[in-house]
């Protein structure tokens, strides 16, 4: 098990194991390198990986790290609803925005018009950022529509960001539109975590977890049979992680990690 942490506390008490700490994880850092490059380009980030990878948290954190990344304006974080249209993603954007009027109403707004009232939303605001999970709700006509709001925003000559979050490690409205394509700076790949990543950030969230993780650092043969079962059981997802590490906690507060225990949590899940 690597000496090296994987994880360390960046929100939270640094003291206290909880689960809703949020963690460093390699996403994060690669996804904040994505969106300066975006910035200094003009193109358009994209991160894949599957569920429970880390994109959403890396969206997340990179919204509440903003400020200190020294980039101009303000940013705006959005978990994509389905929307259908070549008009549906920019109103929902305005609508998440607050903006009323036509936009609220949803029906018969020309494209021209919804991204004029865009723009100018935009420019107000001074936000320069849109950091956008579950894009792959969106279908392709309102992924363009997103994209021409883009191209605006940068014509009129307001720098504007744009970072989108999918499952899918080559989304067919990136594949099947070489326009789109051409706009795209990169792909950063989530996985899920690994063994040692895992027990890390388990360690983390729970006081019985950072004992069981000495024990695996030691090189005990019970605890590196218990972390692959684990693993196994959940396949690195964060989510069933932190489902799991909860459950545990309920029910197994205070005693020592066993396998039995484990198994025993890992059977209220769905891994």
């Amino acid at each position: 098990m690597s000496k090296s942490p994987a994880f360390r506390i960046v929100e939270g008490a640094e003291t206290a194991q909880n689960p809703d700490v949020i963690v460093a994880l390699p996403v994060i850092r690669e996804v904040a390198e994505l969106l300066l490059d975006c910035a200094a380009t003009g193109g358009v980030g994209l991160v894949t990986g599957p569920s429970g990878s880390g994109k959403t948290i890396a969206l997340k954190r990179l919204a509440a790290r903003y400020p200190t990344l020294g980039l101009p304006g303000q940013v705006i974080y959005s978990c994509c609803q389905v929307a259908v249209g070549a008009t549906r993603g920019c109103k929902d954007l305005l609508s998440e925005m607050g903006v009323g009027g036509i936009i609220a109403n949803g029906h018969g707004a020309p494209m021209q018009l919804v991204i004029k009232i865009a723009q100018r939303e935009f420019v107000r605001r001074n936000i320069r950022c849109a950091l956008l999970d579950e894009i792959d709700r969106w279908d392709d006509e309102a992924i363009a529509g997103l994209f021409a709001l883009h191209d605006r925003l940068r014509e009129g000559g307001h720098s504007f960001s744009l970072v989108l979050a999918s499952n899918h490690a080559n989304p067919s409205w990136l594949t099947d539109a070489e326009s789109l394509r051409s706009r795209t700076l990169r792909n950063v790949g989530a996985e899920r975590v690994s063994v040692e990543e895992m027990v890390g950030l388990l360690a983390m969230w729970s006081a019985e977890f950072a004992s069981f993780a000495a024990k695996l650092e030691a090189g005990h043969s019970d605890a590196v049979q218990i972390a692959h079962i684990l693993h196994d059981a959940t396949t690195g997802d964060l989510r069933q992680l932190n489902f799991f590490a909860r459950v545990y906690e309920r029910h197994f507060h205070g005693r020592e990690v066993s396998e039995k225990m484990v198994k025993a949590a890992l059977t209220k899940l769905d891994a």
